[in-house]
C-alpha cells in the first residue's frame, strides 16, 4: 500500500529539509539540502544563508567559499550561476553545465571571430 501524506504533513517535511524553519545548524548544510543555492545576483545566497542559518554572519559564507572551498559558484541550467556543494559539483556539471558551456564557447567563438569596426581597432 502506498502512504498518503496530507498537504499539512508535506508543508512540515518541506520547512524541515529546507531548513524554512532556521534549523540549519551551519551554512554548509544549505545547498544540499536544497540541491543548490541560487547564486546569480550576488545578495542571493546571503538572504538564502540569513533565512535558514539562525544568528547567520556574512563572513561564514564567505569563508565556506573562499577559505574551505566547500561551496563552489558554477554555471548551470539555462546560464544561472548556482552555489552547490563541491563534493557535488561533478554531478550539477555533468547533468547541467555542460551544455551551458558549450553553447557559451560557440557564443563567445562567434564574437571574437566577427569583423571589428575600423573605429574599434584605433
Amino acid at each position: 500500500m502506498t502512504p498518503t501524506f496530507t498537504t499539512a504533513a508535506r508543508r512540515r517535511r518541506l520547512v524541515s529539509r529546507h531548513h524554512l524553519d532556521r534549523s540549519a545548524t551551519a551554512v554548509s548544510e544549505l545547498p544540499g539540502a536544497v540541491a543548490a543555492l541560487h547564486s546569480t545576483d550576488p545578495t542571493t545566497p546571503y538572504l538564502a544563508a540569513w533565512a535558514r542559518v539562525p544568528e547567520f554572519d556574512l563572513k561564514q559564507l564567505e569563508h565556506e567559499i573562499y577559505h574551505d572551498r566547500s561551496l563552489v559558484r558554477m554555471h548551470a541550467m539555462r546560464r544561472t550561476l548556482f552555489l552547490v556543494p563541491t563534493v557535488d559539483l561533478p554531478i550539477f556539471e555533468a547533468g547541467a553545465a555542460r551544455d551551458v558551456s558549450r553553447k557559451e564557447r560557440a557564443r563567445l567563438v562567434g564574437w571574437m571571430s566577427t569583423d571589428l569596426p575600423e573605429a574599434a581597432i584605433e
